[in-house]
């Protein structure tokens, strides 16, 4: 095979077409033909190239050739994005090292050298592709590959206007890779290149989220913001204003409409690129960069990010703008009191109606739907799980202070006299839905422990401001709660009662099998009439025990279906109070602080990049 990539050194290379292909030892585009007796005539150049290409990941099935070789002219399509590889695979080390041994990387340089104008044809374009194709999956989760290559950069930066996948290779090769990110002068380079590229394509195509999304890999840095080429991006990305890489318009105004389902992952360009345009900007003030907070805390304020959050039902879009305002505001300790007065105004209704949004999709099982043209993750698990992780750092990091408690129940007060519960509602919903997701499969199941970890933390805070202050809807809502229990034939009576009679008519095996079936049912029935019978004494008992019971409940997320009316349950309350000229009931003013037992600041869990 590298006989045939010798191909690619020849002066006349780059005036290659259909036409003049019969001037040309080997082709660039021929599909797999076994029944050709000379190998190296079997398949074209590209296809070499995909062949090599897939085999760089791990678990490659090598026994079917034809498939390896098998490419899909669609992929070549202009309107779309591929990604060279998704976020379930992983590299193959071995196949790695080997194929740079091979060489072959050297070969394609040298065609990249040559072409340094805009493909003229077809072929062209898509040897490219294949090229950079095959480059991202070679340096792909490899430091030692990525090192290898960095002196052959330059060559690629011309190509980042040409549509053909180099901002994908800039990208990984970039990524992670200590040596690259801290060569000042290469990197601002790449900036440069990146940037005057995303002027050749208008916020209405694919290619302008690419570049964009490529600068991530000279920012972040094993899991850490770059601060020096934070500070640079920004500086030049806000040099070139006639660009208009920043948007701070209202996303209708930019031609994004609501009218989406959260169940449709499949973005238009606008939308990606805004969703690109917000994950770039939360790195760009990861780590606390303070100077870029300020500079960008200027364009995009609290207010106008909370306003684009109401405004788009995609997930991939709320999910980066979640991010931007964590780091941009709430991991901001120097926050002021206004943060934590529009935040109980606002935010706790957008996450309310978030969470909400959230159980109905991981209930529905969608993780493994792939989303068309992804930037950075292909399957739509990926985005609501990081759509749920950024939900939970926002509302652990705000619950963590104390001055948000102070706000929050001075708030609460304020409403307690009027008589207003929307906001005591949305805090047990909240708490509620958190406890669902919690317990559901698909969050049990999600490789990182940070979402735990987070679900827990929060819930012991909420829990633990519930039963300080003694929430007066609470103890109404407890207080005329009607329990609606089982009717005893619901407890399985019928089914327990029966007595195992021996089928002479059918084997050993199955008698056995349906006296286990039977016994367990018996069993089903003596636990339900246990639990049936405690929860009646528990609901005769106390107030103080009905409220502990019922707040369980809330945290346990077995609320969620068929939830209670609070508000008419509370209404109602307040007119027989008001009739009765009772006292209303206050709120203790008492506040924890962060060295009480549930109000402890633990470390935040490590956020680790799915890449």
């Amino acid at each position: 095979m590298k006989q045939k990539f010798n191909m690619l050194r020849e002066t006349e290379i780059v005036n290659y077409s259909e036409a003049t292909a019969k001037n040309f030892q080997y082709s660039l585009w021929r599909p797999y033909d076994q029944t050709i007796k000379e190998e190296l005539k079997r398949s074209g150049i590209i296809q070499d190239l995909f062949f090599l290409s897939r085999v760089l990941k791990q678990n490659t099935n090598l026994k079917n050739i034809e498939a390896l070789m098998t490419v899909d002219e669609s992929i070549f399509n202009q309107d779309r994005i591929v990604p060279f590889y998704n976020e379930r695979e992983q590299n193959d080390k071995l196949f790695q090292t080997m194929a740079l041994v091979q060489e072959v990387h050297t070969h394609i340089f040298s065609y990249i050298e040559r072409i340094t104008e805009e493909p003229r044809t077809n072929e062209q374009r898509w040897l490219l592709f294949a090229i950079y194709n095959y480059l991202t999956l070679l340096v792909f989760n490899n430091l030692e590959n990525k090192q290898h290559l960095m002196p052959y950069i330059r060559l690629v930066l011309p190509h980042l206007k040409y549509r053909v996948g180099a901002a994908q290779f800039i990208y990984n090769i970039c990524y992670n890779n200590k040596i690259l990110v801290n060569s000042e002068d290469l990197v601002k380079e790449i900036i440069e290149a990146i940037i005057e590229a995303c002027g050749k394509f208008s916020i209405e195509d694919y290619e302008r989220s690419s570049l964009l999304f490529s600068l991530r890999g000279l920012v972040f840095f094993n899991e850490k913001g770059h601060e020096r080429n934070q500070k640079l991006v920004l500086s030049i990305v806000q040099k070139n204003r006639d660009l208009r890489l920043i948007e701070n318009r209202p996303l209708s105004a930019i031609g994004i409409s609501k009218k989406a389902s959260i169940m449709d992952f499949n973005m238009p360009p606008v939308a990606t690129y805004m969703t690109t345009m917000f994950e770039l900007f939360s790195v760009l003030v990861e780590s606390k960069n303070m100077i870029n907070i300020g500079k960008l805390s200027n364009i995009h304020t609290y207010s106008y990010l909370l306003s684009t959050l109401r405004e788009t039902n995609y997930w991939q879009l709320r999910r980066a703008i979640r991010a931007y305002i964590n780091r941009l505001y709430y991991l901001n300790e120097d926050s002021d009191t206004f943060l934590y007065e529009e935040f109980i105004r606002n935010e706790f209704f957008i996450i309310s109606q978030e969470l909400v949004e959230l159980v109905e999709i991981f209930t529905k099982q969608h993780e493994d739907r792939e989303i068309n043209n992804p930037i950075r993750f292909t399957y739509a698990g990926s985005h609501t799980y990081l759509a749920l992780l950024e939900i939970l750092t926002t509302l652990y990091n705000v619950l963590v202070k104390p001055v948000f408690f102070r706000t929050l129940t001075k708030e609460l007060e304020k409403r307690d006299l009027k008589q207003d519960t929307e906001l005591h509602n949305l805090i047990v919903k909240i708490a509620n839905h958190l406890g669902f997701i919690g317990n559901n499969r698909y969050t049990q199941n999600m490789k990182s422990k940070a979402t735990g970890s987070y679900i827990r933390e929060i819930l012991e805070r909420l829990k633990a401001f519930m039963l300080k202050f003694g929430l007066g809807f609470l103890e109404d809502t407890c207080n005329n709660q009607v329990l609606e229990e089982e009717a005893p034939e619901d407890l399985g009576e019928n089914e327990g009662n029966k007595k195992y009679v021996y089928d002479y008519s059918k084997s050993f095996f199955k008698n056995l099998h349906s006296m286990i079936v039977l016994v367990n049912a018996k069993k089903r029935k003596e636990k339900l009439i246990k639990d049936y019978k405690e929860r009646k004494n528990n609901a005769d008992g106390s107030i103080a025990s009905r409220k502990t019971r019922f707040i369980e409940m809330i945290f346990s997320g077995k609320l969620v279906e068929g939830t209670l009316n609070f508000t008419k349950v509370v209404a109602a309350q307040r007119a027989i109070q008001k009739q009765e000229n009772r006292e209303p009931i206050r709120y203790n003013s008492t506040l924890m602080t962060t060295t009480s037992r549930h109000f402890r600041v633990q470390a935040k869990p490590t956020l680790n990049e799915n890449e």
